[in-house]
């Protein structure tokens, strides 16, 4: 599964597989958080299927969704790069399903295999730059992202 996410496609398959081995994959229901606005980021998770809602508390207390996630897309890669607090609560829509890649896990790989720390970081890099995020599933504003996969920092 996770050799066909964009940030890893493309990777050796020994890369790919022990990124699979690694990741655990955890199922939500609709309206189940999945991480919230505030948190300390430790992971990376990336949507092996489903609608995830990407919702922003702003500083008068009020909750907008900025974004809408899909299979493919992932979120929390400024967690594991700068040791951040989630800037945003991402939210089940529907059912689905998202592989959780920790911290640790992440950091062994990268040390291992810089490919992976490469991709995170222009991810990352990215993601800063961007000018929007997208508001329905799959498309983006950012044309730094071509094939519609948005990370967001939550």
């Amino acid at each position: 599964m996770v050799c066909i996410i964009p940030l890893f496609k493309g990777l050796p398959e020994a890369i790919t597989t022990q990124l699979s081995n690694q990741a655990k994959l955890l199922t939500f229901l609709a309206d189940d958080t999945v991480v919230e606005q505030g948190e300390h980021g430790n992971a990376l998770y990336i949507i092996a299927h489903g609608l995830f809602g990407v919702f922003h508390i702003d500083d008068s207390g009020n909750e907008q969704m900025i974004a809408q996630l899909c299979d493919g897309n992932f979120f929390g890669e400024k967690g594991l790069l700068d040791d951040a607090i989630r800037t945003a609560t991402v939210r089940a829509l529907k059912e689905g399903s998202v592989l959780r890649l920790t911290h640790k896990t992440i950091v062994d790989i990268s040390e291992q295999y810089h490919e992976v720390a490469q991709r995170l970081q222009h991810a990352h890099k990215n993601n800063q730059m961007g000018s929007s995020a997208p508001t329905s599933s799959g498309s983006s504003d950012d044309s730094s992202y071509p094939d519609g996969n948005f990370p967001v920092n939550r």
